[in-house]
């Protein structure tokens, strides 16, 4: 895949736990109860509590932890009666305060993507406001969110779309709507959630996988990048074995060039 259209392919990132350090679905869910802009039943705020404490002592999962909170608000109409201008406002502070908590790999990748032409698209399970404001911020003119419906002033209750459970067809509208091209593009995210995005493209990156997604990337032989502290590590298995590709074998060879000029040290 070495002949590549720059100006056809492109970049797809979800943004939680990849581009981002933070969950920006967590995030809004904080600044919302800070600001009382939702009343959560007493039972659902304990059971997410008591999951945010047993992944913090190492007794449960953060994935439990997420959905529980996503479930909180795409489906007990706790949205409801929101002034969306007010939430638009709220998600815009946060990702102002929150866009510079990036990783390391993500972010050069993001800029080497830029740098060399390539379009770059965030798709993200996190609500379209938050999704919104941390594109701007990043100066990406392509995203999905989740959406909530509303009538221009308030939100109804309703989910308009949520893209959680299906970002394949998310990639698929996407380059249906600007032309891209698949097999010359490269996706990245960090959960089981992503492989719909992989399965779309011709570079398909696990970074920082859980362990579903480590298991999966194994099996089909997608490369997988680790970044802890100031380490950041390339990895593949191939039949059963487990070796250490470069750059240019994981990426197109102008962005892999790119990438490796921010990231001297990359190992």
């Amino acid at each position: 895949m070495s002949d590549v259209n720059v100006g056809l392919s492109a970049g797809f990132f979800d943004v939680d736990g990849t581009l981002l350090r933070r969950q920006l679905s967590i995030e809004l869910h904080d600044a919302m109860i800070a600001r009382k802009l939702v009343i959560m039943p007493s039972d659902v705020r304990q059971k997410i509590d008591d999951a945010l404490n047993a992944y913090k002592y190492r007794r449960g999962r953060y994935d439990e932890y997420i959905r529980l909170v996503t479930d909180a608000y795409y489906y007990r109409d706790l949205w409801k009666g929101m002034d969306v201008s007010l939430l638009r406002l709220v998600a815009g502070r946060i990702a102002k305060a929150k866009s510079a908590e990036m990783y390391e790999f993500t972010r050069e990748l993001s800029l080497a993507a830029q740098a060399t032409g390539r379009h770059r698209a965030l798709i993200s399970g996190s609500p379209h406001e938050a999704v919104e404001a941390l594109a701007e911020e990043y100066g990406i003119r392509i995203f999905l969110g989740s959406k909530m419906e509303h009538d221009g002033s308030v939100y109804t209750g309703k989910v308009e779309s949520h893209w959680v459970h299906c970002k394949d067809q998310a990639v698929q509208l996407l380059a249906d709507r600007h032309g891209f091209a698949l097999e010359q593009s490269f996706g990245i995210g960090d959960t089981p959630s992503d492989v719909g995005i992989f399965e779309k493209v011709g570079y398909p990156i696990a970074f920082n996988p859980n362990s579903e997604l480590l298991d999966v990337a194994r099996a089909r032989g997608w490369p997988v990048v680790i970044e802890n502290r100031n380490v950041i590590l390339l990895l593949r298995w191939r039949n059963g074995r487990i070796e250490m590709p470069t750059l240019s074998e994981i990426l197109p060879q102008d962005l892999a060039a790119e990438v490796q000029r921010r990231l001297p040290n990359l190992r």
